[in-house]
């Protein structure tokens, strides 16, 4: 005969189990994590073929690129670490990568930048935001999440049986952003 659980005893293991079980949202966290660790090592190369690159730095010839964030500091400032360690220049020009909160970018408009990374998924109103500033200052916008292309960023990655850089060449030609045509031959295009 089988015997019933108790319900204190049902109930335990029914918190055990919540606890225990693996979340969804941390799997699609963890997924996304690993797409923006994925993509830090292609937005230096996407910067570096900037045709404007040369007046892209500073005038002490330091090219200046933000990790932007909204709300996870310590996620952005583990990606600059990584991104300093990594990338110490590009088209030899010395590298200076800041982390910086969305809030504050408007700050470094008067800072000549090489490119914004944008390392957590935005609103569709803060990407909008971001892309109009971005295309004042003749600025790459990369982003690495899924859909980001298509909502206006200049660059990012297509994941299939390779990874790919992937750009949005009308919002390329509205900031004024020149990119090597044969990097372009050579990736994937949303028009």
């Amino acid at each position: 005969m089988t015997r019933l659980l108790r319900p204190a005893t049902l109930y335990l293991a029914l918190i055990l189990l919540a606890l225990t079980a693996p979340r969804a949202g941390d799997a699609a966290d963890e997924a996304e994590a690993r797409r923006v660790t994925a993509s830090l090592g292609i937005f230096p190369r996407i910067v570096a073929v900037d045709t404007n690159i040369a007046n892209k730095v500073d005038i002490k010839g330091v090219l200046h690129l933000a990790l932007v964030y909204t709300s996870d500091e310590s996620f952005a400032a583990d990606q600059l670490a990584k991104l300093t360690q990594a990338v110490p220049n590009i088209a030899g020009r010395p590298v200076h990568a800041h982390a910086l909160p969305l809030s504050d970018l408007p700050q470094w408009y008067n800072v000549p930048l090489g490119g914004l990374f944008i390392t957590e998924k935005l609103s569709d109103k803060q990407l909008a935001d971001l892309l109009a500033e971005a295309k004042r200052n003749h600025l790459v916008i990369f982003s690495p999440f899924a859909g980001d292309v298509e909502r206006g960023a200049m660059a990012g990655i297509s994941v299939g049986s390779q990874i790919k850089p992937y750009f949005n060449t009308r919002s390329l030609r509205e900031a004024k952003v020149e990119i090597n045509p044969l990097l372009l031959r050579m990736s994937k295009q949303y028009e």
